[in-house]
């Protein structure tokens, strides 16, 4: 037994003395220093080391003026086809900011883009989406392929040129024009001013020729609003009442307005759900209903002559308050007569007649694809006012746009 015990002592410390020897030893730094290369990060060989890389104010606008450039993921797969992002004919017509600038030993100066958004009438909050950040993030290009460029030709101040509001539906007031800065939304709708004097005190013309005033009221700022001739007038705001119901020395002018509290919550992005309908009536000094003029939600006029208690003349207005249809024939003065545009965002008028026996003398719907409005009217010439959003329309919060 105990010559058994020597032998597996000695066994024993020739394992211990193997293990520490110096080939030992050699065999296992060789392992340690394959590990270490193996987990160096590979460099790119098609643009080599990044020398250096700095940060860089991404609200200058930079355009693209190489067509066949392409944008790729990351610096890793800069050159590669796998790794193509997107490419000119993709991307054109949209403006970026550039975010990082990177030197290289081969592939010279490269930047990391970012794409230029609207938030629209989600305001700030779109900014906290999931798509904002996966479209901000607009690749790597090579910095031969952009130039800084600004997409406004020319900015200046304005000495308080007077506009009023036609159309209030699809124009909005923004921070900024569109894809003049980095991040535009819109600040306010034109519901609430189209009764309301505003002016011009600022002007942008972008390079592509689009127009741009800032509008204020007497009271507040409003924002950056696309000057269309059509949606936005130059010139003096004067009430639609008297200028087209013109009420002689011996008649009454009256006008009554729709109560806030009726307005829907939220607005759609384009129906002017937040315009507060109007009825406008002229009497005679026996209180006898002679005209009206009705105001929808979308600020289209419609007037009504009476004779006699009848419906003898009805003039449907353009947006610019210039006499679009006139209907004179007793037929449809004693049913109904719907003014509709071949458009399909134009909303529809909709004017409907009931005979003498009846309460009401005629009821106004204005219709649109998101939206309706509607102004009972009595004999008496006293309103009922009502305006829908439809219950599956995407709204956005009035308070946040007024």
């Amino acid at each position: 037994m105990k010559k058994g015990t020597i032998l597996v002592a000695m066994l024993v410390a020739l394992l211990v003395s193997g293990c520490n020897s110096p080939s030992a030893a050699k065999q296992k730094a060789t392992a340690n220093s394959i590990s270490k290369k193996r987990a160096k990060p590979k460099v790119n060989p098609r643009i080599g080391k990044i020398i250096s890389s700095k940060k860089h104010d991404y609200n200058m606008p930079y355009q693209m003026v190489n067509k066949k450039m392409k944008f790729y993921r990351s610096l890793k797969e800069f050159g590669t086809t796998g790794g193509e992002y997107s490419d000119y004919s993709t991307e054109e017509g949209h403006i970026f900011g550039v975010d990082k600038i990177y030197q290289t030993s081969k592939g010279g100066t490269i930047y990391h883009l970012r794409l230029y958004q609207s938030g629209g009438f989600e305001g700030l909050a779109a900014k906290d989406d999931s798509d904002f950040d996966y479209y901000d993030n607009a690749g790597y290009v090579k910095a031969s392929d952009m130039q800084q460029k600004s997409p406004i030709r020319s900015e200046r101040t304005l000495p308080k040129i007077p506009y009023y509001i036609a159309k209030p539906y699809t124009r909005a007031a923004w921070n900024r024009p569109y894809n003049t800065a980095y991040y535009t939304y819109v600040v306010h709708v034109l519901d609430k001013f189209v009764n309301k004097q505003l002016y011009a005190t600022k002007e942008i013309i972008k390079t592509n020729g689009e127009r741009y005033v800032y509008l204020e009221s007497k009271t507040r700022k409003l924002g950056w609003v696309y000057a269309s001739g059509q949606d936005l007038v130059q010139g003096n705001y004067v009430d639609p009442g008297k200028k087209l119901l013109k009420p002689k020395r011996l008649e009454k002018l009256e006008c009554q307005i729709q109560s806030m509290n009726t307005l829907p919550k939220n607005r759609s992005q384009s129906s002017s759900v937040l315009v507060q309908q109007r009825l406008y009536t002229v009497k005679d000094k026996k209180q006898h209903l002679l005209r009206l003029l009705v105001i929808g939600m979308d600020n289209r006029m419609i007037r009504i002559d009476l004779n006699h208690d009848k419906p003898v003349k009805l003039v449907v207005y353009s947006y610019l308050q210039k006499p679009w249809k006139t209907i004179t024939n007793q037929q449809k003065l004693m049913s109904h007569y719907r003014a509709a545009h071949l458009a399909s965002d134009v909303p529809w008028a909709t004017t409907y007649f009931y005979p003498k026996s009846k309460l009401r003398l005629a009821t106004v719907t204005i219709d649109s694809t998101e939206a309706v409005s509607t102004i009972k009217i009595s004999r008496t010439g006293r309103a009922q006012f009502k305006t829908d959003l439809g219950k599956h329309i995407l709204g956005y919060s009035a308070k946040r746009l007024q």
